[in-house]
């Protein structure tokens, strides 16, 4: 499956299940490719290669608004720009918070690129951290997202399930 293919495709479950429930579903928002100046920027404030996997969901999106229940998967800009707002990261995950690149304002519950873990091929593992200290790792970007893909298909096809019971 293609990048963008996988992405539009977790755009899309998010959507059906989303529309299962009350409160109105916010569509999320791709943004345009990212720029080679916006990429190299990125490697500058990693001060490392931009992980594979991760430069080709920029390459395809650079950013999605209300990407994860809610959460934006934030832009290269956005990440650079933003280090404010991720610095509430540093003293619980400080080998995480300067690539935080989904997160939750109200809480610590995030996903970023653990840039300690960097391989010869230059992909690095993706960690979901939560606030109640909670972990779970992806060896690559590309598998979290195959990942996300998949739990987001199996709540929507519960939530299906379930409604389908209750019209019984």
């Amino acid at each position: 499956m293609t990048m963008k293919d996988l992405l539009d495709n977790i755009i899309r479950a998010s959507a059906e299940r989303d529309a299962f429930f009350s409160a109105p579903h916010i569509p999320a928002v791709p943004g345009s490719p990212v720029t080679p100046v916006d990429v190299a920027a990125l490697q500058a404030y990693w001060r490392q290669p931009v992980p594979p996997s991760y430069r080709e969901a920029l390459e395809v999106y650079d950013g999605i608004q209300e990407f994860w229940v809610g959460r934006p998967l934030l832009s290269a800009k956005q990440l650079i720009d933003g280090e404010d707002e991720a610095e509430g990261f540093e003293e619980p995950f400080p080998s995480l918070w300067r690539a935080v690149v989904i997160r939750d304002e109200d809480s610590y519950d995030a996903i970023a690129l653990d840039l300690g873990t960097r391989r010869e091929d230059d992909e690095v593992e993706v960690v979901q951290v939560s606030s109640d200290g909670e972990e779970r790792r992806w060896p690559t970007f590309r598998e979290y997202l195959e990942s996300l893909l998949e739990d987001t298909m199996k709540e929507r096809d519960r939530e299906a399930a379930d409604r389908a019971n209750l019209e019984d």
